[in-house]
């Protein structure tokens, strides 16, 4: 029989879930607000899987607001080790 989680742990989770929610509406945003200055969807991606200019702005949008390289390549659809990659250079280039 499985465990019942705590008070605590539910409190955790449930702050867990908040700071999610919180860095989901920001990629929304983000999306939105290029959405209107395109007049149209911002491609994220091309065909081959490479970030277009708007996804790059997207990414380093996510790293200034200090999300995780992981909440980034979740929200972006690409692996971790690119999110990296892309970290190094930009922080290179500050």
């Amino acid at each position: 029989m499985p465990r019942m989680p705590t008070i605590d742990e539910l409190i955790a989770r449930a702050e867990f879930l908040a700071e999610e929610h919180k860095r989901l509406a920001a990629d929304l945003k983000t999306y939105r607000r290029l959405q209107k200055q395109s007049g149209k969807a911002p491609e994220l991606k091309y065909a081959d899987g490479k970030l277009t200019d708007e996804g790059v702005r997207v990414l380093e949008a996510g790293f200034k607001a200090g999300r995780s390289p992981s909440d980034i390549a979740r929200s972006l659809g690409i692996t971790v080790p690119a999110v990296l990659y892309r970290k190094r250079t930009w922080e290179a280039d500050q």
